[in-house]
């Protein structure tokens, strides 16, 4: 819960060729476990280093998303222990606040968050 009331931004990861593909229907909408998979800042790198190793680079953009324009947010327990944001909605992409190519220097920036 301490983690949750520092953390003013979350991140969504998403392949550049899907997110080009959402970019038709204005949202990304929720995977088939019903929420979309974010990550607080300090937790961006090891989701990146655990889901995303292999993609080549400029093929993974992170979304930045402003907490306080989010309303479905809950935080689960994703590996034992560590508790991550899902979004039990989509994700207008009008409400991204900025969207970037993912490099592990972006990576070092996004720790702004950590509790």
């Amino acid at each position: 819960l301490i983690e949750q009331l520092h953390v003013t931004r979350l991140y969504h990861l998403v392949l550049k060729g899907d997110l080009e593909a959402a970019a038709d229907d204005g949202q990304i909408a929720p995977g088939p476990e019903g929420f979309v998979h974010l990550s607080a800042g300090h937790q961006v790198t090891g989701t990146v280093d655990r889901f995303y190793a292999d993609v080549p680079p400029g093929e993974l953009v992170v979304l930045e998303l402003e907490t306080d324009r989010l309303s479905a947010v809950v935080w689960e327990e994703g590996e034992p222990g560590v508790e991550f944001p899902h979004l039990y909605a989509p994700i207008a992409l009008d409400t991204v606040a900025a969207v970037r190519i993912w490099s592990p220097e972006l990576g070092a920036t996004l720790l702004d968050d950590a509790p």
